[in-house]
């Protein structure tokens, strides 16, 4: 199943929802631009960059849907749309083009795609030249005989 930009509750709305509606299990993706500076940026002369702005807004607005879902998890409506109450979710947030990024922010992010978890919940981030080659990679490998 999926779902372009999906209402989730008042302002609170996902780009995208992918899911497996049989195994209860989603994927809320939230697209910003695709700057090179989508992911770090330069804060005046320290020599290590920052999360950038976009990012940072990309990343609470995952937590604001995590949060809402589960508040709205006892409801029927909730069920008929997810098909249990107890649906699992994940976050991607999909950021920047063309970057490059040095080895201490490749590790950076690394590290936090596999150790910040929101609510027991895994909150990915890749690029939209990552995003790219590995749905390349997977069609390929589904599609090539």
């Amino acid at each position: 199943m999926f779902a372009h930009e999906y209402p989730i509750r008042g302002d609170f709305r996902a780009d995208l929802i992918v899911g497996d509606s049989g195994r209860h299990h989603y994927l809320l993706v939230e697209f910003e631009d695709g700057r090179p500076d989508g992911l770090f940026a330069p804060v005046g002369r320290k020599a290590t960059t920052e999360w950038s702005p976009r990012f940072e807004h990309a990343f609470s607005q995952l937590v604001d849907w995590l949060w809402a879902l589960e508040d709205l998890s006892s409801t029927g409506q909730f069920s008929d749309v997810f098909g249990h109450r107890q649906a699992d979710f994940s976050g991607l947030i999909v950021v920047g083009k063309g970057m490059a990024l040095t080895k201490e922010e490749r590790s950076r992010l690394r590290w936090r795609n596999h150790s910040v978890l929101v609510h027991s919940k895994q909150v990915s981030c890749v690029s939209f030249d990552q995003l790219y080659l590995d749905l390349d990679t997977h069609l390929t490998r589904f599609i090539t005989p």
